[in-house]
C-alpha cells in the first residue's frame, strides 16, 4: 500500500499546555526560542534544545496582556539575548526582551510600548540580513519600517522625538537601544496582511485584502522603497490575500487567498517579468462526500469550504490535479451524486438539490489534460453548453453559449469596467491556475430539486442512473423518509418511511434490486421494489435491523454480489450481514479500536478475496478480510503528523481499478491512495 504523494516529515514534539486557540507562532533556532499567544492575550516563551532531541529546557508565561496579540517576531541582538516584537489590536508595537533573574531563571520583560499604526497590527518581520530593520503591517493599509540600533550613551541633555529610547540586560550590564521610524510605504489601499524579507534582507513582499501583491526593493544607498512588482487577481472572489512568501532564492511568490486558493508567480529573467504559476490546491474545510467518474478517470468532491472540485489524473505528472471547479456555493456542500458521465447532483445545508450538466470546455479540458478520449469518458452525452457564469444579480450557474452574443455588449459597445468579471470558459491543455478555476470552470445548474423539509444529507442514484433517492435531517419520521425522484425528468415519484431520524447514507445493491439504508436511528433497513421493476418507484421495507447497533451507523456498502454488505458504526462494530429471500443475517461482526465512520469494499468476484477498508474516527484506516467465518484484520495505517482526531467521512473506490481508494477527510484532506496487495503462497 502505498500513497501516491508522500511528505517525508517526522513528528518531533507535542506541547500539552495551551489551552486557548493560538493566534500566533513565532521563532528562532539561532536562539532555541518558540513563541505562542493565545486568543487570551496570553504569551508564552520556550527555550527548547535540539542538540539530540526537542525537548523543553524552560518556560516561562509573559502573561496576559491589555489586548490581543495579532502578529510576532523575534531576533537576536548582539549581547546574545532575543529581542521580541509583538504586535497588538491596540494598534501598539510591544518589545519585549530576555533577561536573567537572580535565581539564573530565564524570562522575558517588557522594554518599549509605542503607538504603531492606527488600526490593528497584522503582521511583524525582523531583517534576518539586517537586525535594524523591523517592518510592520495592519488594517490601516500601511507597511512601516523601523530601525532598531544600539545607543552609545543616553544623552540627558538632548530630547529626541524620533528616536524611542529602551534599555535591555546583557550578561555585561545593559545595553542602550533605540526604536525610530524609517520609512512608510503606502501601496495597498486595503487591510495589509503580512509581510516577508528576501534572503537578502533588500526586498520586500507584502500581500493584502485588495487582492495584490507588492514586491518592494531598496535603493542602492538604502534611503528610499519601490514598489517594483504588482502581482494578484482580478474579478473572482473580492476577498484578496492573507499571506504571501518568497522561495528560498526570491525567484518565486506563493500567496494564500482568504478562500485558501494558493496563487504562484515565478520571475522570469528571459522577460523580465513575473508570470502566473500551476500550484497544488484543495479543500480548505472538511471533505463531505466523494465519487468516482464510471470509467474512473476523474472523481468530483465537496466539502465546508462551499465548493464541488473535479479532479484527473494527469499522465505526464503521474498525480492527480484539480481541473474544474463545477459549483461555488453560499452554504456547506454535504452530498454528491454522479446521476450520468456528464450530470452530477449535489445538497448543501439548504432543502434543495441542485443539478449540473457538465459544459464541452469541461469534457476537452479533461481528455487532453488526462490524455483520454472523449468518447470513452462521456459516451454520447450531449454537451450542449460551452460554460457557465453567475449573473451579477444571481445566484445560480448560468450557462454560456459559444456562439452567444455577451451580455454586456450594448449597442456594439462594450462596458469596459465589467470586462474583468465576465468569465471566459476555454478548453485547457495544461492545469490551471487558482484564478481560472474559480472563475472560468463552472459548470451550468439545469434544475433545482424542492421535496424536504430540512438541510439536505444523503444522495445517490440506482445502477442505470433512473432513479434518484435523497434524504434529509430529521427528528422525526415524517421527515426522515427517503424520496425518490425520477432521473429523466426531476420529478418526485413517491416517499419511502422506515426510519425515525436522519438517514446518514442509502446505497442500492449493484443489481439494481434493493436499496440499503442507515440512520441516527441506529438501524438498518432494505427495501425492494414491489413488481420487480429496476427503474420503479414503488418501493416496499423488506427486512429492519434489531439491536445489534448501539450507537449511530454512520456508513454502509454492499458487495458485488449484492447478497452481502456491511455496516459502521458509532459504537467501533462493523458488522458483516447475508441478505435472502427468507431472511437477512449478521454474519460476523467486528470491533474497532475507534468509532467507524465510513465503509467501502475494494471488490473482486469472490466476498473471501475482498478487502474491507473502513475509516475511523481518529483518521485511521483499518483492512479486513472475510477469512473463513470471520472477519479478520489485515493492517491498520495511520495518518502522517496527525496530532489531532479528522474522522474519515467517506471512502469510494474506483469503479475501474478497484485498488485504489478516495480518502475524504474532516480535516480538508482528499487523499487517493493505491492498494498493493501481496498474497501468501
Amino acid at each position: 500500500m502505498r500513497h501516491l504523494l508522500t511528505l517525508g516529515w517526522s513528528f518531533l514534539f507535542r506541547e500539552n499546555g495551551i489551552e486557548s486557540p493560538i493566534n500566533t507562532l513565532c521563532g528562532t533556532f539561532a536562539s532555541n526560542r518558540i513563541v505562542v499567544d493565545g486568543i487570551n492575550a496570553r504569551m508564552r516563551v520556550w527555550w527548547f534544545d535540539l542538540s539530540n532531541q526537542l525537548t523543553i529546557r524552560n518556560s516561562f508565561d509573559i502573561g496576559e496582556l491589555k489586548t490581543f496579540v495579532t502578529a510576532s517576531d523575534m531576533q537576536l541582538i548582539s549581547n546574545g539575548k532575543v529581542l521580541l516584537a509583538v504586535g497588538t489590536t491596540g494598534r501598539m508595537i510591544e518589545l519585549f526582551c530576555e533577561t536573567t533573574l537572580i535565581s539564573a531563571f530565564q524570562a522575558i520583560q517588557k522594554v518599549l510600548n509605542i503607538a504603531g499604526h492606527e488600526d490593528w497590527i497584522h503582521s511583524l518581520a525582523f531583517n534576518q540580513r539586517n537586525p535594524a530593520l523591523l517592518a510592520t503591517a495592519g488594517q490601516d493599509t500601511f507597511v512601516k519600517l523601523w530601525r532598531i540600533e544600539e545607543v552609545g550613551k543616553r544623552d540627558n541633555k538632548s530630547i529626541s522625538v524620533t528616536k524611542n529610547l529602551f534599555e535591555v540586560d546583557g550578561d555585561e550590564g545593559k545595553l542602550l537601544m533605540s526604536l525610530s521610524m524609517e520609512t512608510v510605504l503606502a501601496g495597498h489601499n486595503d487591510w495589509v496582511h503580512s509581510t516577508q524579507w528576501d534572503s537578502e534582507g533588500r526586498v520586500l513582499l507584502t500581500s493584502s485584502s485588495d487582492k495584490t501583491v507588492i514586491v518592494w526593493k531598496e535603493t542602492c544607498d538604502g534611503k528610499l522603497w519601490n514598489d517594483v512588482e504588482r502581482m494578484g487577481i482580478v474579478g473572482g472572489q473580492a476577498a484578496g490575500f492573507l499571506c504571501a512568501v518568497f522561495s528560498p532564492d526570491a525567484k518565486q511568490v506563493v500567496a494564500s487567498s482568504y478562500y485558501g486558493g494558493l496563487y504562484s508567480w515565478v520571475y522570469s529573467e528571459k522577460d523580465n517579468s513575473w508570470k502566473a504559476a500551476v500550484v497544488c490546491s484543495g479543500h480548505t474545510g472538511a471533505v463531505r462526500d466523494v465519487v468516482w467518474h464510471p470509467d474512473g478517470e476523474f472523481f468530483i468532491s465537496v466539502g465546508e469550504d462551499k465548493t464541488s472540485r473535479v479532479y484527473t489524473h494527469e499522465k505526464k505528472l503521474n498525480k492527480f490535479i484539480e481541473v474544474a471547479r463545477p459549483q461555488v456555493h453560499g452554504h456547506s456542500m454535504q452530498c454528491l451524486c454522479l446521476i450520468s458521465r456528464s450530470i452530477i447532483v449535489s445538497g448543501a445545508e439548504e432543502k434543495i438539490f441542485r443539478v449540473f450538466e457538465a459544459p464541452y470546455t469541461f469534457a476537452s479540458s479533461v481528455c487532453n489534460i488526462g490524455g483520454s478520449d472523449m468518447t470513452k469518458i462521456f459516451g454520447e452525452c450531449t454537451l450542449v453548453h460551452y460554460g457557465a457564469k453567475v449573473p451579477a444579480l444571481g445566484l445560480s450557474n448560468k450557462a454560456i453559449d459559444e456562439a452567444q452574443e455577451e451580455e454586456h455588449i450594448v449597442n456594439g459597445h462594450s462596458h469596459w469596467e465589467e470586462d474583468e468579471f465576465q468569465a471566459v470558459p476555454s478548453e485547457l491543455r495544461n492545469p490551471p491556475t487558482e484564478d481560472f478555476l474559480q472563475q472560468n470552470t463552472l459548470w451550468p445548474e439545469v434544475q433545482k430539486l424542492y421535496g424536504h423539509g430540512y438541510e439536505v444529507y444523503t444522495v445517490t442514484t440506482n445502477p442505470n442512473g433512473t432513479v434518484m433517492a435523497t434524504s434529509c435531517k430529521a427528528s422525526q419520521i415524517e421527515d426522515a423518509a427517503i424520496v425518490l425522484w425520477d432521473t429523466s425528468d426531476w420529478t418526485k415519484k413517491s416517499e419511502i418511511f422506515g426510519h425515525q431520524l436522519t438517514v446518514t447514507q442509502v446505497e442500492w445493491s449493484p443489481d439494481g434490486t434493493r436499496i440499503l439504508s442507515v440512520s441516527r436511528d441506529r438501524t438498518a433497513i432494505i427495501y425492494r421494489e414491489r413488481h420487480g421493476n429496476l427503474n420503479g418507484f414503488d418501493y416496499e421495507t423488506i427486512w429492519s435491523s434489531g439491536k445489534q447497533h448501539t450507537r449511530i451507523i454512520w456508513s454502509c456498502c454492499w458487495f458485488d454480489d449484492s447478497k452481502h454488505f456491511l455496516t459502521a458504526s458509532r459504537d467501533m462494530k462493523v458488522i458483516l450481514w447475508k441478505c435472502c429471500d427468507a431472511a437477512t443475517v449478521p454474519l460476523n461482526s467486528f470491533k474497532c479500536p475507534q468509532s467507524a465512520t465510513s465503509v467501502a469494499i475494494c471488490c473482486s468476484t469472490d466476498i473471501r478475496d475482498s478487502i474491507i477498508v473502513v475509516g475511523l474516527q481518529d483518521g485511521s484506516l483499518l483492512f479486513l478480510q472475510y477469512v473463513g467465518e470471520a472477519l479478520q484484520f489485515l493492517h491498520r495505517s495511520f495518518v502522517p503528523i496527525t496530532t489531532v482526531d479528522s474522522p474519515v467521512l467517506r471512502l469510494r473506490v474506483n469503479p475501474k481499478r478497484c485498488s485504489r481508494l478516495a480518502i475524504a477527510r474532516s480535516d480538508g484532506k482528499l487523499q487517493v491512495i493505491e492498494l498493493t496487495i501481496t498474497r501468501a503462497l
